[in-house]
């Protein structure tokens, strides 16, 4: 009896933990089914969501099949265009081969009469062409004898040239002796005038009884010298020569002046 208390008691107690067992399987599954009702309410208010996206999707989808249905009406109405601008051009095509046939008919007439006229141009130019080339040979014979008087011209006008300046060359070298030799003799002579001054001084220095002394300004100078002074551009006056100091030097204006006698004597004349 007591064995039989005892396992009673003991299936009590797993009665008693299956029941708890049960009752926390219960609020497991009770957790279980507030979690899925909450995804059940997220999925459902997603897929309302979705729904609402694919309805505004197909409206998208239902105006671009629109445009497209029209847009292929106008590609449609383009290729019934194109058709009739294919046919118009290939009708166009056709004149054209047809005028090409003609036109090339055309030329190979033209280029026969071409090659003929040719033909004849180019004997006529042949021709031609000998007689150029008969002036040519022509005027280089000219030339050469051109060429060969030119070159005698101017060999003549080189001795000539040089004729010329070796006569230039003389006559420089006579003016120039002629000048020394004038200014040799001027030399000579102021040199002797101031020897016969010196000695007429020391005459009249021997002279008892005075005498007026000879004038020694120089003499006036008449309109016409002075014009001619001025002419030569003569710094000096005439007779400056007859007046000068013996050993003094005789001025290259001077030895270079024509009238270098008249002024040297000019004094003994007056």
């Amino acid at each position: 009896m007591q064995k039989t208390i005892e396992k009673l008691e003991t299936q009590r107690l797993q009665v008693e933990q299956k029941v708890e067992q049960f009752e926390v399987n219960g609020l497991e599954a009770e957790e279980k089914i507030s979690q899925l009702e909450l995804k059940y309410k997220k999925e459902l208010k997603e897929a309302e969501q979705k729904v609402e996206q694919l309805q505004t999707e197909r409206l998208a989808l239902e105006q671009k099949a629109q445009q497209l249905k029209e847009e292929i009406l106008g590609k449609q109405k383009d290729i019934e265009a194109l058709k009739k601008e294919s046919e118009t051009e290939r009708q166009k095509s056709e004149r054209k081969d047809s005028e090409r046939v003609k036109a090339q008919q055309k030329l190979e007439v033209l280029a026969e009469q071409l090659a003929e006229r040719l033909s004849v141009e180019r004997k006529e130019a042949e021709q031609n062409a000998k007689r150029l080339e008969a002036k040519r040979l022509e005027a280089e014979q000219k030339a050469e004898k051109l060429e060969a008087e030119l070159n005698a011209e101017k060999t003549e006008a080189k001795r000539k040239e040089a004729e010329r300046k070796k006569a230039e060359q003389i006559e420089a070298e006579r003016k120039e002796a002629k000048r020394r030799e004038v200014q040799q003799k001027v030399k000579k002579l102021a040199d002797e005038l101031a020897e016969r001054k010196e000695a007429e001084k020391l005459i009249e220095e021997e002279k008892t009884e005075p005498k007026e002394s000879l004038q020694t300004e120089p003499m006036a100078v008449s309109k016409d010298e002075e014009k001619e002074q001025s002419k030569s551009g003569c710094k000096y006056y005439f007779g400056y020569l007859g007046e000068r100091e013996k050993g003094e030097e005789i001025p290259a204006t001077c030895l270079e002046c024509a009238k270098s006698l008249d002024c040297m004597l000019n004094n003994y004349k007056n």
